[in-house]
């Protein structure tokens, strides 16, 4: 970047943090993601770093992938015309190309700030949820050793309250890893010992973890959509509520009842921690493509929103749904029992 394009960021805020993209060059990308990780721990108090150009079409596409995601700037691609590979940029984008960026410019995590790393670290936040980006930056063929934690995101909130199992007071984090599809429960302090092969780069979601008492206990954590790799971007509404029992749902039995009711910016696969096994998961509003419209499942001239529009499955805590590609700002409504 020349330094008279200064002037113009009052117009346009966005600046390169890194040397050229040279696809033809062996090793560059560790010295492409070296250069714009730590630029922008300055750049990115002045200006969004732009990390440049990319191929999907390239031995490493998937690492260059990674760093656009976590970067929170511009997508874009330079490939050969006919080369460009969409199944590397549909993780990166919804489907009608608004890119799933981060809240604020991504910057080197603490402990790799005064070091010379075999394993570059960068973290990034979306609303309450954290993300970091890990990437090989070893010599020749080794595999490098590094630790994942929540404390590598800084500023990053604590949930409300705690989840089973969890000392009182005690903050619990649901980790998703893109890549590997890696999904746990970790504390704040706790550290996930990885290892990097050449090349492999790791995006890992923390979302925190909520926890309701009453009626009925328990803990949930909306991850998103995890066919994108900034999985918490899709979330656009969260909301957990008491409701009175449902009748023909509860099958006659008293008890509490509780509502979640979660607005995605499309369909795709959602995962969600819940420590309690839905009674129902249906899709109870979407937009018409056709008119921009919202519709309801109460709408009589709208086609029925019938829940087995989605196909779900509950195991081990994880919730997995699968919302139709097609739908557009789905709300998907669910819906827990005492037992």
């Amino acid at each position: 970047m020349s330094c008279d394009l200064v002037w113009f960021w009052n117009a346009s805020n966005v600046a390169r943090s890194s040397d050229d993209f040279f696809p033809n060059r062996e090793g560059s990308a560790r010295e492409h993601a070296l250069q714009n990780i730590y630029n922008s721990l300055w750049l990115g108090e002045l200006a969004w770093p732009d990390w440049d150009m990319w191929w999907t079409n390239h031995p490493q596409a998937r690492y260059h992938q990674a760093l656009r995601a976590i970067s929170g700037g511009p997508v874009y691609v330079s490939d050969p015309l006919g080369k460009t590979d969409p199944e590397l940029l549909w993780p990166l984008i919804f489907s009608d190309g608004r890119v799933l960026r981060c809240d604020e410019p991504a910057r080197p995590t603490r402990d790799t700030l005064f070091s010379q790393p075999t394993a570059l670290k960068a973290f990034n936040r979306v609303g309450n949820s954290g993300i970091l980006g890990m990437f090989w930056a070893g010599d020749g063929e080794s595999s490098v050793q590094t630790t994942a934690s929540v404390a590598d995101v800084e500023g990053l909130g604590v949930p409300a309250g705690q989840a089973n199992g969890a000392e009182a007071g005690t903050p619990l984090f649901a980790l998703h890893e893109y890549y590997t599809g890696q999904r746990l429960l970790v504390s704040p302090e706790e550290k996930l010992e990885v290892v990097l092969k050449p090349w492999e780069a790791r995006v890992y979601s923390f979302v925190p973890v909520q926890r309701l008492t009453a009626p009925i206990s328990l803990a949930f954590a909306p991850i998103g959509l995890v066919n994108k790799i900034i999985s918490p971007r899709a979330v656009l509404d969260c909301e957990l509520e008491r409701i009175e029992p449902i009748q023909d749902a509860l099958q006659g039995r008293p008890g509490g009842c509780l509502r979640g009711r979660i607005t995605l910016y499309e369909g795709g696969r959602f995962l969600a921690y819940c420590d309690r096994r839905p009674l129902r998961v249906e899709v109870i509003s979407t937009i018409s493509i056709s008119t921009g419209e919202r519709a309801t499942d109460s709408a009589a001239s709208k086609r029925p929103l019938e829940g087995n529009l989605l196909t779900w499955s509950w195991a081990e805590n994880w919730l997995e749904v699968d919302i139709p590609a097609g739908l557009l700002r789905p709300t998907i409504e669910i819906v827990w029992q005492e037992n």
